[in-house]
């Protein structure tokens, strides 16, 4: 993937120091990771994503403190990712249940697509523990970028360019 460049002002030296298109705190990505960028955090969505809702799910999958689950649980709803559904099990008081939101359940793709690199990069091999494959057609997945048409685009021809506001700043400069 390249980028265009952006004009950046002069440093002391005279060179423009190298900065990457898009500034932190204008960058989606960068935004996520504030949000969801801590250990626990990943993991308790990467749970949910498996079927988990529970807080003692949670808590005896990954071994996560009580008040460490509590607060990021607390701080995903906060955010959109969960929302609360009260449960009840026969015989005891009821409880809430932690369920991915419409905008939780679009983390599935990344999630799935950080597990291909995985796979790759951590030479799994055949000690993959998920495989993803079509409902339909039984054919193994693998997650690429695609144009408009459906057409995969191999990484060297990815481009990112600044758009909105951050396009008409650079060409106002």
């Amino acid at each position: 993937m390249t980028s265009q460049s952006t004009h950046h002002k002069p440093a002391a030296n005279g060179k423009a120091p190298r900065q990457s298109l898009v500034p932190p705190q204008h960058c989606s990505l960068a935004l996520t990771f504030e949000k969801l960028g801590e250990r626990w955090t990943l993991l308790i969505i990467r749970s949910s994503l498996y079927g988990l809702s529970k807080f003692e799910e949670f808590q005896a999958e990954l071994g996560i403190p009580r008040t460490v689950l509590s607060q990021r649980l607390r701080t995903l709803c906060e955010i959109g990712i969960f929302e609360r559904r009260p449960y009840r099990v026969p015989g005891k008081r009821q409880r809430m249940a932690y369920h991915l939101t419409p905008i939780g359940q679009q983390l599935l793709v990344p999630f799935m697509g950080l597990t291909q690199w995985s796979d790759v990069w951590h030479d799994v091999g055949e000690k993959r523990a998920v495989c993803f494959k079509s409902r339909k057609t039984g054919e193994p997945l693998h997650f690429a970028m695609v144009d408009e048409a459906g057409r995969e685009v191999p990484r060297a021809d990815i481009l990112a360019q600044l758009c909105g506001e951050l396009r008409e700043q650079q060409q106002d400069d």
